[in-house]
């Protein structure tokens, strides 16, 4: 059990896992519920009658905002929360005095809301709200806190140590929820940071292929130029077509053109050794980087041309039967790249005007 509430605080430190708005937000009022059940005895046990009474409505406004909270009602229920803490603080430090320490609550307020207002929906990120409520916590509690300096504390407390242990709980109280909060803003970063690496994935992978075949793009092939020319080895530029692929289109229509195209895809990638490459190169043109000489190659692609044109693609009630054209050329080290892919091309064109469904090497 404690491995697995281990690996799923690790799952949310991670960003794998979300920690919802309303789960937080429980956590919180059943948190603060309880704190304040525990004044409630500490006031009764020092009778101190007002603040049994204050801390009675307390238990109250954590119990609404429970309920408000599993309505989703995140921003009614901040503000009762906010106002609670501020009035019971102020209350508070008037009838016992600064030195019990309830304004560190006023304290631990000013993160926990910033931090409501820039994850929570309803606010919308803005930070006016969480500013002016700051503002004037720090006005009034400062003046509070002179008000209790000067004129003394309306109940005289005496009891040093009850004064200490009050100030101790009340320090302990406000450093967990600073800490909670400051787990929650890491759970946020790491959500976010999570959620931007999907997105830089997502945004590579649309920039670099081909989003119907799958396969790279003309613009994404470009490195894989400059690695095979770098390597000193040789290779062979094959540029294909597949045939009247217009009339597949007029006679199916594009949903059935898309298909082929992803069948082909499939073929050509199956056919292809480790070292190999092949991009869509644009339409229903594919270029392939194959290690090997001319004839090598040449040999490769006989037999994809083969395999393609034997296999038959159905589409609803239709057997289709695809084929393709290719050229093939060995580049040379002297010659720029784009010459190589001119002269596959004017070979793939030359096998087109001669019967298509063939290699020409």
């Amino acid at each position: 059990m404690m491995n697995h509430a281990s690996s799923g605080m690790q799952d949310l430190l991670n960003g794998k896992k979300i920690l919802s708005n309303k789960k937080k937000y429980t956590y919180v009022a059943l948190s603060v519920m309880g704190v304040h059940v525990c004044l409630l005895c500490i006031f009764i046990f020092a009778k101190v009658l007002p603040l049994v009474f204050v801390n009675i409505g307390s238990v109250l406004v954590y119990i609404i905002m429970y309920l408000l909270v599993q309505r989703r009602k995140y921003k009614v229920a901040f503000y009762m929360v906010y106002f609670e803490i501020f009035f019971h603080t102020i209350v508070a430090t008037l009838l016992l005095g600064w030195e019990l320490g309830f304004p560190f609550y006023n304290l631990a307020m000013i993160p926990v809301s910033f931090y409501i207002a820039y994850t929570t929906p309803m606010f919308k990120r803005k930070i006016f709200s969480p500013t002016l409520l700051m503002i004037g916590n720090m006005v009034i509690t400062i003046s509070v806190c002179i008000i209790s300096a000067v004129e003394g504390d309306m109940y005289h407390v005496k009891d040093g140590r009850f004064i200490m242990e009050v100030h101790i709980f009340n320090i302990i109280i406000a450093f967990v929820f600073l800490f909670i909060f400051s787990l929650f803003f890491v759970i946020e970063i790491s959500r976010n940071q999570a959620f931007l690496v999907m997105k830089n994935r997502q945004l590579a992978s649309l920039a670099n292929f081909d989003p119907l075949t799958k396969l790279l793009n003309r613009r994404s092939i470009q490195p894989f130029f400059r690695e095979v020319q770098s390597s000193h080895e040789k290779f062979c530029l094959v540029l294909s077509d597949i045939d009247d692929f217009k009339k597949v289109n007029d006679t199916y229509g594009h949903r059935c053109g898309d298909q082929v195209l992803i069948h082909v895809a499939d073929l050509c990638r199956e056919a292809l050794g480790p070292e190999d490459v092949v991009c869509r190169w644009g339409g229903e043109e594919f270029l392939f980087i194959l290690g090997g000489d001319q004839e090598k190659c040449a040999m490769l692609t006989e037999k994809l041309c083969s395999t393609i044109a034997n296999t038959h693609y159905n589409f609803e009630k239709a057997s289709i039967r695809i084929t393709m054209t290719f050229g093939v050329q060995e580049h040379v080290p002297t010659q720029l790249m784009d010459e190589t892919i001119k002269q596959a091309d004017d070979k793939l064109y030359e096998g087109k005007r001669t019967g298509k469904n063939r290699v020409v090497w």
